[in-house]
């Protein structure tokens, strides 16, 4: 029964605050519209193209209709609007996911699988952490009928078990990674496995990057081998980070870094990952300017809220189409924002661990006599 007490204690421990979940919530989503792909393009194909992951998808004889593939479309930016806007924000996360699953796996079902469920997921999971508590057209809506605001604590102490559940599951994914390389060889020392997808990505898929030519050339097994095992280590080792929230979060800083490299290399920017790891960013420490709203302004929101949030969709969507192009430039974008903030937050964890080390000098000095 201790174990258990202690078990909950940790999972219930955390330093989020509804302010925190509330502007990720923006972030997220505001990012989201530069990620979401687009339908229209699997129309064309013959159902002959179709081959659908494992799962519900499979249920389907071949792509579907133009008009069906652009419904699907609309309700994901429908379902993103709200959680944007923060309008029924529970039930619209978790539409947001649903609707999510749907359009990346129907763009699964050309052969090709990314990375992008682990964002997907983020949804659905701060949805129990009502991220819709602040910054939301919910928080209007509920002061506008005089409903009594979430008590402080009580909001603060139950969105720390979801952040651990996402956390878990984020580490769960890069354990679930790091398996099949172990299984496959990654760790033999006769072969360098992270060469061998170098050069497949620059010789056989055409994937060209900045560092991929020089890299092609590199012919150290010893610094490809390192590269094989810090791979396996990081990516099966990440999960152990969740222990405190402090490590979890340099674990985090340390793989968007890692996300750099990758991008540089092999040309894949992993921005899905990155998103997820902003869930455990301190966005409430951040100084904004505060904004009040009138009375009067909040009648005309909260009764404009629907027709508003479909309006914000629509545009949306219309906005989505035209940027889609440059989908791999947003990617890239948003991988090197997050190691930026990663390596701030890093040099400033070195800058308080030295501090901390010169604090403690002093004190060992003065206690020392020159007589020993």
């Amino acid at each position: 029964m201790k174990a258990l007490a202690r078990f909950d204690a940790w999972v219930l421990r955390g330093p989020f605050t509804p302010r925190d979940l509330g502007r990720f919530r923006i972030v997220f989503c505001l990012l989201l519209v530069l990620l979401v792909p687009q339908l229209d393009w699997l129309a064309p194909y013959p159902n002959s193209f179709y081959e659908p992951p494992w799962g519900p998808f499979a249920l389907l004889s071949g792509f579907p209709s133009a008009p069906v593939l652009t419904v699907v479309e609309i309700v994901v930016f429908l379902s993103l609007a709200a959680t944007l806007l923060g309008l029924f924000t529970t039930a619209s996360s978790i539409a947001l996911t649903l609707s999510l699953v749907v359009d990346f796996g129907l763009n699964f079902s050309v052969g090709k699988v990314d990375h992008s469920m682990v964002m997907v997921m983020v949804p659905a999971v701060l949805a129990f952490a009502r991220w819709g508590d602040t910054c939301s057209l919910d928080a209007i809506r509920r002061r506008r009928r005089g409903l009594d605001p979430v008590d402080a604590d009580t909001a603060r102490a139950r969105l720390q078990w979801p952040m651990r559940f996402l956390g878990l599951a984020i580490g769960l994914a890069f354990v679930s990674a790091a398996a099949p390389k172990v299984l496959g060889g990654w760790l033999s020392l006769s072969s360098q496995a992270s060469y061998g997808y170098q050069v497949r990505s620059d010789v056989l898929s055409g994937r060209s990057s900045l560092l991929s030519s020089f890299l092609v050339d590199l012919h150290v097994p010893a610094v490809w081998e390192a590269l094989d095992w810090a791979t396996v280590a990081l990516e099966a080792g990440v999960v152990l980070c969740l222990v405190t929230w402090r490590s979890w979060r340099i674990g985090l800083a340390v793989l968007a870094l890692f996300h750099v490299g990758i991008g540089l290399s092999l040309g894949i920017w992993f921005a899905s990952n990155v998103m997820a790891y902003g869930a455990f960013v301190a966005w409430g420490r951040w100084a904004l300017p505060s904004v009040t709203l009138s009375e009067r302004t909040r009648r005309t929101v909260s009764r404009a809220a629907i027709p508003l949030t479909v309006g914000v969709g629509l545009l949306l969507w219309w906005v989505s189409g035209l940027i889609s192009p440059a989908i791999e430039t947003f990617r890239m974008l948003i991988v090197l924002a997050g190691a930026a903030v990663a390596l701030v937050y890093l040099l400033a964890q070195v800058r308080g661990l030295l501090t901390r080390r010169r604090g403690r000098v002093p004190e060992t000095l003065h206690s020392t006599s020159p007589a020993g």
